[in-house]
């Protein structure tokens, strides 16, 4: 690493860089270093807006950025679902090992809002593309239809249980983490940190209430046949519980 350099250099020689670029209209962090916690271990969370036609134009800019820092020895490209967004993550070799920089560049033409607890922090934004507070209504409707979605896969729980009468416990284990606790974990994401789905176990303990990360260690530590099948039980009950708090009007869950 250079000697003196330090986090904050990193993203301000990064700020700078593509500032300096018309074709791209904003950037902004996410992740720890926007929400106040990052740490020696912590990605870089980089987001990047520009025109469709400028996307590798804006990794070349980064890309030549950490160069100054030292050879890359990682550049990994990342096939995102949504096709407005290109993600690759890149390590410079005169940098911590651990600095990963998780580099997401948008096409202009997505569009999306940020809740007000979403953690974002704005490096520059010349066309108002970081929009913040949305709307009670759109707040709701943010939570309702991904619940909705995962209440509408509680069917697949049956795979467990069909394993478990074949007494086939690493059968049914895998399907117990894939399609009963991943699902829970989702639904328990909508009610304590909306804005963070699709993030799995990834930052668990500082995303929940300890009590709700002890119970669902509790969930998670179940390997045995009559373990799981009561932990089936209780997921089911706990996952009626939170549906019904983010969905009052809904009447038909188990």
């Amino acid at each position: 690493m250079l000697p003196g350099m330090v986090r904050t250099d990193v993203i301000n020689h990064l700020h700078v860089s593509l500032a300096r670029c018309s074709f791209v209209y904003a950037a902004w962090l996410e992740g720890a270093d926007a929400a106040g916690h990052a740490d020696a271990y912590s990605d870089i969370d980089l987001w990047v807006d520009v025109p469709a036609s400028a996307v590798e134009e804006a990794f070349r800019v980064i890309r030549s950025e950490l160069e100054k820092f030292g050879t890359l020895n990682v550049e990994y490209h990342v096939s995102h679902p949504d096709p407005h967004l290109h993600q690759r993550f890149f390590r410079s070799a005169g940098l911590p090992e651990f600095w990963f920089l998780d580099v997401v560049v948008q096409e202009h033409a997505r569009d999306i809002t940020f809740g007000a607890d979403d953690p974002v922090h704005v490096l520059f934004d010349r066309a108002s593309v970081v929009r913040l507070t949305p709307s009670q209504d759109q707040l709701t409707m943010e939570i309702k239809r991904p619940a909705v979605a995962l209440a509408a896969q509680r069917w697949r729980w049956v795979l467990v249980e069909k394993e478990l009468r074949r007494g086939h416990r690493l059968e049914a284990l895998a399907y117990y983490h894939e399609e009963v606790l991943a699902v829970l974990v989702e639904l328990l994401r909508l009610r304590f940190c909306p804005g963070k789905q699709g993030y799995g176990l990834k930052h668990i303990s500082r995303d929940f209430p300890e009590t709700v990360v002890r119970r669902l260690e509790s969930l998670y530590a179940r390997t045995q046949l009559s373990e799981i099948q009561s932990g089936v039980e209780e997921s089911a009950r706990w996952f009626s519980q939170i549906l019904s708090e983010l969905i009052p009007e809904r009447l038909d869950v188990d």
